[in-house]
């Protein structure tokens, strides 16, 4: 008896590619929210990071914790920013500045908390 050899043996980059579209095409069309998010633990766990669903609990935490109604309402629209980059806004040397002692002398959040904040 040979030992059989494992399927991903016989893909090609192309196959690969198509595998992947096709994947992805049945994703974008997935209304189910249970499927949706047994795939996103799926992938997650294949990248050892925290699953969606707990970056999301967490910036929500946060959101609640630091900003006011109307703006975390924005945030949570665009799902808290998880998984997008970090929205900036072009600032001047002086408005930067500006910006930073406004920040400082408000107290809005500490230095850990604003660290914890990018890491989530």
């Amino acid at each position: 008896m040979k030992a059989k050899e494992p399927t991903a043996a016989y893909y090609t980059p192309s196959m690969v590619h198509a595998l992947q579209r096709s994947i992805a095409n049945r994703i974008t069309h997935e209304t189910n929210p249970e499927k949706l998010s047994e795939i996103s633990r799926i992938l997650d766990a294949s990248s050892e990071k925290e699953s969606f669903e707990a970056r999301y609990q967490k910036a929500k935490e946060f959101a609640y914790k630091h900003f006011d109604k109307e703006y975390i309402q924005s945030l949570e629209a665009r799902n808290f920013l998880v998984d997008e980059p970090f929205p900036l806004r072009n600032y001047t040397d002086e408005e930067w500045e500006k910006e930073l002692e406004r920040a400082e002398e408000a107290g809005d959040a500490t230095d850990e908390e604003v660290a914890k904040m990018y890491s989530i």
